[in-house]
């Protein structure tokens, strides 16, 4: 599996042959498929290791915390600090997003959002954040995660810790304080200008 990963960083995953991998491991095909059906076979173990790698290093992060909250903060530490040690391994899930969707499991990307909107839910029940959907609260910090996590990854002079704590202080700040400003009020500012009618028809805007 290492194997693949560190071939597939470089050339991506399709142009990986089963016959590269072995020959990085030594070994013949006839191994290879003995453990994997296929090379799709082996990309999904890659995902499923992953995930499971991940939720017992965030388990083990934010063991023996009460506050559902610093748990959550904690678990934003560990979900960096797990991305950016397996850079490569990242790189190469980002770059085959669509063989990612296609190989996941039925429910496999929920995992990790299903726990946090656990944590969000105590809080919400202990009174320390604003009531709301947990599974959108979640949802927005697995976003702030994943997309900051890549743009360090990429910008390789931002110090991690920083990165880490915007992201701490949005997330945290997203769920514990107040609502803003109303969408409906947003939509009601605004002017349904002709010409805006027509641009919004023009770029499929939402009604």
């Amino acid at each position: 599996m290492q194997a693949a990963v560190d071939l597939a960083a470089d050339r991506g995953f399709g142009r990986t042959r089963v016959s590269d991998i072995v020959g990085r491991v030594g070994v013949g095909q006839g191994v290879f498929y003995w453990y994997f059906d296929s090379k799709d076979a082996l990309f999904r173990e890659i995902l499923e290791d992953t995930t499971r790698r991940l939720r017992l290093f965030q388990g083990a992060f934010i063991a023996n915390e009460d506050d559902p909250v610093r748990r959550i903060a904690r678990g934003i530490v560990a979900s960096f600090d797990f991305i950016v040690r397996n850079a490569q391994l990242f790189a190469l899930l980002d770059h085959e997003s669509v063989r990612v969707r296609r190989n996941a499991r039925p429910g496999a990307g929920r995992v990790h959002m299903l726990d946090t909107a656990r944590h969000i839910a105590e809080a919400i029940d202990n009174g320390d954040v604003r009531p709301s959907d947990s599974t959108y609260g979640a949802r927005a910090i697995s976003g702030v995660v994943a997309q900051l996590s890549r743009d360090y990854l990429i910008n390789h002079g931002d110090d991690l810790d920083h990165v880490i704590q915007e992201a701490i202080d949005f997330c945290l700040a997203g769920i514990t304080g107040p609502r803003t400003i109303k969408v409906s009020e947003l939509r009601a500012e605004v002017d349904l200008t002709p010409g805006l009618l027509d641009l919004r028809d023009k770029v499929g805007a939402s009604e």
